[in-house]
């Protein structure tokens, strides 16, 4: 479901404010060769699904498709959602309206490559994060 509206007068970052306050979510700004605003700024919030990798093991927040492999890590289960949801190429909407968004970490490769031990972890940070957008806004800066 989509919806055209005029926002002259309002910029990415208070369109922000006031869609996500102090929950979840992101702010994606385009730029044209590190040196003119690009055509599109995208908001997205209210993820419907979290995955968080922490050495290793997946957390599951939301309701994992059946057939998303959790017990092999962040990379096998992005590999079967990827494969689970398909974002059409719409003519007329934006080039991003779904799909996943969120950082890995190095320590992710760990799935894959056989690497020496791991230092002890003094942060605590999650080795990756990775969230299916729930609701999104784009904002064409040429429109």
């Amino acid at each position: 479901v989509w919806r055209e509206l005029l926002a002259d007068l309002t910029t990415p970052v208070s369109l922000y404010a006031r869609c996500v306050g102090d929950g979840e979510g992101f702010l994606l700004e385009s730029v044209d060769r590190g040196e003119t605003w690009g055509r599109w700024s995208f908001i997205g919030r209210n993820p419907s699904l979290t995955l968080t990798s922490h050495g290793g093991a997946l957390e599951v927040d939301g309701v994992l498709p059946a057939g998303i492999r959790k017990g092999e890590g962040m990379l096998a289960a992005l590999e079967d959602l990827l494969a689970h949801y398909r974002s059409p190429s719409i003519e007329g909407l934006p080039p991003l309206h779904g799909g996943l968004m969120g950082y890995l970490g190095y320590d992710v490769v760990r799935e894959v490559e056989h690497l020496p031990d791991v230092p002890p972890d003094d942060r605590g940070f999650p080795d990756g994060i990775m969230s299916v957008i729930g609701e999104m806004v784009a904002i064409d800066h040429w429109r």
